[in-house]
């Protein structure tokens, strides 16, 4: 099995090849990967990716929906190289936007 940092970097430099340049994305799935780090775990799973997308509690759920996004399509690709990494399924964090009362 790959490490995940080495599958990270080769999802990343896919996308980038493809024109993305996912900085955000990158800055993203570096602290997504140092959170399971910290967890010890050797497999992601959607309670943890979800542990982790809802993590900064004062953050709009926008951003929580983003960071998920990060991951599902992270784990998309990691699951190719070990079917025991779990994406994240659509639709699991939702934000609708908010417009401002007049």
């Amino acid at each position: 099995m790959k490490d995940l940092p080495t599958l990270a970097d080769k999802h990343l430099a896919t996308g980038r090849a493809l024109g993305a340049k996912l900085e955000d994305d990158g800055r993203m799935l570096r602290s997504f990967l140092a959170f399971l780090k910290r967890t010890q775990a050797a497999f992601f799973t959607t309670p943890l990716a979800l542990q982790w997308a809802t993590a900064p509690r004062n953050a709009q759920p926008a951003h929580w929906v983003r960071r998920i996004r990060v991951v599902r399509a992270f784990a998309r690709y990691a699951s190719v190289a070990d079917a025991r990494h779990e994406a994240p399924p659509p639709g699991l964090l939702s934000a609708k936007p908010r417009r401002t009362a007049h």
